[in-house]
């Protein structure tokens, strides 16, 4: 065992001492920097509490680092550089007691491997001498803990101000470190924005810059925000284009609430205390016109301010009317069952009692498609049959609506919900009209006016429709004398059948329920429920006077008349112009065709002095 051993160990033992020192200085320096910092970064933070640009607090948090990097080149690197060895620290020691360098001599004889630094005698007298004084140096005061005092010092003081400011305002601080990480928080105000509402959406106040709210473009942005605090005159909205666009601001006014009129004549029941809702809180309203590109919107309210929300454009969906139209049967011409109109058709004409299928084509997926007529709304359900990859076909659900059979002008509007929610900047409007469905047309003639008794005078009748003829008859009456009053109660014997023609027996008897006075009905045509209808019939009808007691000088004044037939719908009538027989004699007859002859030879001789130009002469 070596003599020195004792104080050798002691030297290293004051190594690790002024190891320690010089750490604890260097992290105490470094300590008080980042406390420093923080602060600094903290005021900043606040000064800028109401910009929620990132970039700007990565811009604030570099800082911040850039000084605590100076700070630790500063303040710390310098005492992380030495290195304590036992020979360096004897010989601080050696200066702190004042004595001379025997300690130093006599480690290094001690510690040679050989002897070659002279004298061995020496040698050996000066490590018996220091070996037996190395109990008496006194070793307190060799490490220097100035500095560690001073930091330790200002670090307490600091570390002092941190925690008073934490216990006056634990809100701030918390917020500060939760923004320090780029968290979501804000500094808390003494307005609590409670929920915010655009278009219907709700925004969720707990995510970050992830708000995103499509508007159609054109389209108003309504803004519905609740809040909490101190009485709130109004606030606002900052709009700003997402490109760089002109900015604009909204103005937030408080809705003002119902409140009651009158009071009760007893005072209501003490309510159960219930929890707030943001329903509760007052509400404030906005409405920007009509957005054209997109944007960022900041609100501010009171003194509480939100982070920007993105207003994105979407296009509205591309909707246009596709009508069908299924005329009722009489009405199908040529055995054409459907009839198609060209795409965005939104007025058009349709015969009464025809289905009409609205088709709506999108070109997007849509969540629901309306149609209003007067005050009845018409649902529609999605016709997968007909949809392409490319349009979206909805149809209107027909049973029980005005569409299922039209019977009078309809007018129309129709808006759709796509699957964003969105709906069109104004409903498409249309009318179907009626198309007219004229009176058949109906004619009759005969060759000769004048008959005579017991004759069977020929009568011939065309009729024409639009669509269908329904049903085709005619009326007639015996004039006595030439009037009907005059007849009076001879004609009261006179029955249908004793007009019996070409018309079958039982349509007579039929027909003679219908008599009025004097006149009588004969059944010429009835279109039955299985048969094709005819737009345009036409034939001849043959009477039998012989039946009738007719004399010289009476009448037969016969009128024909048809209906159209138009479905489930009563039809329309129209009248031909009524033929009158005069009952006369042969003589008459003798002097109508010399009258008539007469007649045709005046037009003949007429109609040649045209051809010649010679016209009359006074």
């Amino acid at each position: 065992m070596k003599q020195l051993d004792y104080f050798r160990s002691q030297l290293v033992d004051l190594c690790r001492q002024a190891q320690q020192v010089r750490l604890a200085t260097a992290a105490s320096g470094m300590a008080i920097a980042l406390l420093l910092v923080l602060a600094g970064i903290f005021a900043l933070d606040w000064s800028f509490r109401k910009s929620e640009d990132t970039f700007q607090r990565l811009f604030v948090l570099g800082l911040g680092l850039t000084a605590l990097g100076w700070s630790f080149f500063r303040y710390a690197k310098p005492w992380l550089k030495p290195r304590e060895e036992p020979m360096e620290m004897a010989l601080r020691v050696q200066r702190h007691a004042g004595i001379d360098s025997d300690l130093v001599a006599a480690l290094q004889f001690e510690s040679a491997t050989k002897v070659d630094w002279g004298s061995p005698a020496l040698t050996t007298a000066l490590i018996d001498n220091v070996s037996s004084r190395q109990r008496q140096v006194d070793l307190k005061g060799v490490i220097r803990r100035d500095q560690l005092f001073k930091r330790m010092k200002m670090l307490g003081i600091v570390a002092a101000v941190w925690l008073l400011v934490t216990c006056l305002i634990p809100g701030y601080v918390g917020v500060f470190f939760n923004r320090l990480l780029l968290g979501a928080q804000q500094y808390p105000t003494l307005t609590q924005i409670k929920s915010i509402v655009v278009n219907g959406r709700t925004i969720d106040l707990s995510k970050r810059g992830d708000a995103v709210v499509r508007v159609a473009y054109g389209r108003p942005v309504k803004f519905d925000i609740r809040a909490t605090g101190p009485e709130i005159s109004g606030g606002r909205i900052e709009l700003s284009g997402a490109k760089g666009g002109q900015s604009a601001v909204v103005s937030l006014e408080p809705v003002v609430l119902a409140t009651a009129s009158t009071i009760p004549a007893t005072p209501p029941a003490k309510p159960t205390p219930t929890p707030p809702s943001p329903d509760d809180a007052p509400a404030f309203k906005g409405l920007y016109p009509r957005l054209l590109e997109d944007a960022r919107c900041q609100i501010y309210l009171g003194d509480a301010w939100t982070e920007p929300l993105k207003l994105t454009i979407i296009p509205s969906p591309a909707v246009e009317v596709e009508p069908e139209v299924v005329p009722p049967l009489y009405a199908r011409s040529g055995g054409q069952e459907l009839l198609t109109f060209p795409r965005g058709t939104r007025q058009f004409s349709v015969v009464e009692g025809s289905e009409v299928r609205l088709n709506v084509s999108s070109d997007r997926p849509l969540k629901q498609v309306t149609l209003t007529a007067g005050q009845k709304a018409i649902a529609f359900d999605r016709n997968a049959s007909a949809s392409t990859p490319d349009l979206e076909i909805w149809s209107p659900q027909l049973a029980n609506t005005q569409l299922a059979a039209i019977a009078e002008p309809l007018r129309y509007s129709i808006d759709v919900v796509d699957n964003e929610d969105q709906t069109l900047e104004r409903p498409l409007e249309g009318f179907i009209r009626i198309e007219p469905d004229l009176p058949p047309r109906i004619v009759a003639a005969t060759r000769t006016p004048f008959i005579l008794p017991g004759a069977q005078p020929t009568s011939y009748y065309g009729v024409t429709d639009d669509h269908a003829v329904g049903r085709i008859w005619f009326t007639w009456e015996v004039l006595r004398g030439g009037s009907a009053e005059a007849a009076g109660a001879k004609a009261v014997a006179v029955t249908a059948n004793d007009l019996l023609g070409n018309v079958p027996a039982a349509s007579v008897a039929a027909a003679a329920a219908e008599n009025v006075a004097n006149q009588f009905t004969v059944e010429l045509y009835q279109l039955e429920g299985n048969e094709a209808p005819e737009p345009v019939l036409e034939g001849a009808y043959s009477f039998d006077l012989k039946k009738i007691p007719l004399s010289r000088g009476d009448a037969l004044k016969i009128i024909f008349h048809a209906t159209d037939y138009r479905g489930k719908n009563p039809g329309k009538t129209a009248h031909a112009e009524p033929l009158v027989f005069q009952v006369t004699d042969e003589q008459g007859i003798m002097a109508s065709m010399l009258e008539g002859d007469q007649k045709s030879a005046r037009e003949l001789q007429m109609f040649i002095k045209q051809l010649l130009g010679l016209g009359d002469t006074p």
